[in-house]
């Protein structure tokens, strides 16, 4: 009886302690996923700001912004689920030139 009572007890503590480490790594991903919300709002000024630029090498805002909310969206997406899954890859990740070349 008291076995058990003493494997309980180990249970019981291991459990507290994981659900701890697991409550503060979503925590700290939801602050990454707040941050490129930011980072996104940062590139959107910057869009505004130097969209009309018209020189021949212009940095890509749309595909910065685009890249960005996918890394947000997938982010999200994996703190949002509620079952452990073994992820063998990191999310997908949108590809285009950050810089555009005029002919």
């Amino acid at each position: 009886m008291i076995y058990i009572k003493k494997t309980l007890i180990i249970l019981t503590l291991f459990i507290t302690c994981h659900g701890q480490a697991q409550s503060q790594q979503q925590k700290d991903i939801s602050l990454l996923v707040k941050d490129l919300t930011y980072l996104i709002q940062v590139a959107e000024q910057l869009q505004r700001q130097y969209g009309g630029d018209q020189s021949k090498i212009r940095f890509n805002y749309p595909a910065l912004i685009a890249q960005l909310k996918s890394t947000r969206a997938a982010t999200q997406e994996y703190l949002n689920q509620e079952l452990y899954e073994l992820h063998t890859a990191p999310p997908a990740v949108y590809k285009p030139d950050l810089t555009k070349v005029k002919p």
